[in-house]
């Protein structure tokens, strides 16, 4: 149980701004933090897909080493989270900050609150109860229920300890997909199997960056799992602000899975200085079970260097510009066969009907 109790103001790292409303806009934090340089942080909103009511202890044991902190609208249904000793912070439908929305939705899309919030505390901002650590650990809420159906499993802590102290420089650590290997590969599966994003929105983001990128770039960008990751605590960073890009970027294509934007984000700022901050580590859960959790053969990913530019993905010069020439880069309507070597526009290496 929690017992004693502090309330502490959620707030933005970057800007200070309240984000939560309401009678209190409050965590409830247990007194005494143990101290840690990294927290672990997970959400959900209106209990989506039940991922609160499925919450099971110990499904992820390693966990129970690090500061837990739960952000939700659903407070009654996290009482089960906070008997487990998750630090609980109320979050209010209006969080968002107007300062991170796009400049213009250039293939507006419909999303609801819930999406957009999530997308928010994923990729929009760093709560300012998060802010005394140096690292924060991304851990999706299905993670901590009994089905956890992408087999994703907290990194140890001491592990994890040792890996960023002897990797200072490290702002990103990825996992790598367990499926796929590029972002273009994601692009395909979630309009043509999944169907979670709309053909002409992936069609325009992929026009959009081979203009800004170039096509080999964008082909050979790598996927990273983004139900685990780690990110440094730091609103000056170029992996801050690859995240805003993301979040930005999925509200301006009309775009729902992040999966398909954050690789060319991480790419849109990978420059000589930022390309050994940037981490990748195998998928845990095929490891032998003796190594799982402890940040084995994690490597720099083979990401390309971007050409210079200090606008982000959602400019809407990128998109008028790639626009004006259709052919750019032609990304399937209809995808049949397998991915396949080849050369070309963007897309031209999958074979089509």
């Amino acid at each position: 149980m929690l017992g004693h109790a502090l309330l502490v103001l959620v707030m933005s790292c970057a800007r200070g701004s309240i984000e939560t409303m309401g009678t209190s806009g409050d965590c409830l934090a247990p007194l005494r933090h143990r101290r840690s340089t990294v927290a672990l942080f997970s959400y959900n909103f209106g209990d989506f897909r039940h991922e609160i009511s499925m919450y099971r202890p110990l499904t992820q044991n390693y966990s129970y080493a690090y500061n837990r902190f739960f952000f939700t609208d659903e407070l009654g249904a996290a009482g089960v989270l906070k008997d487990d000793g998750w630090i609980v912070c109320r979050v209010a439908a209006n969080a968002v900050q107007r300062e991170v929305l796009p400049r213009s939705k250039l293939m507006p899309r419909k999303m609801s609150a819930g999406w957009t919030l999530t997308k928010y505390f994923k990729f929009g901002h760093i709560p300012i109860v998060l802010c005394s650590y140096e690292y924060v650990l991304h851990v999706d809420s299905s993670a901590f229920t009994a089905r956890n159906h992408n087999n994703y499993i907290v990194p140890e802590l001491l592990q994890l300890s040792k890996f960023l102290l002897h990797h200072r420089a490290a702002e990103l650590i990825f996992w790598k997909h367990p499926a796929r290997t590029y972002a273009i590969e994601e692009w395909v599966r979630t309009t043509h199997r999944f169907r979670l994003e709309r053909i002409q929105n992936i069609r325009g983001f992929a026009r959009a960056m081979t203009y800004r990128f170039g096509c080999t770039a964008v082909s050979t960008v790598p996927l990273f799992e983004m139900g685990l990751f780690v990110r440094k605590v730091c609103v000056h960073c170029k992996s801050y602000l690859a995240f805003i890009d993301t979040f930005r970027a999925l509200l301006a294509y009309g775009l729902r899975r992040d999966q398909n934007v954050v690789p060319l984000a991480v790419l849109g700022r990978h420059d000589t200085t930022f390309r050994d901050r940037v981490f990748c580590c195998p998928k845990d859960s095929r490891l032998p079970v003796p190594e799982q959790g402890q940040m084995m053969n994690c490597i720099v990913p083979p990401i390309p260097l971007a050409k210079e530019s200090n606008a982000s993905l959602d400019d809407p010069a990128f998109f008028k510009a790639a626009e004006a020439s259709l052919d750019c880069c032609p990304v399937p309507i209809k995808i049949k066969g397998r991915i396949v070597n080849g050369t070309g526009y963007c897309g031209s290496h999958i074979v089509l009907p």
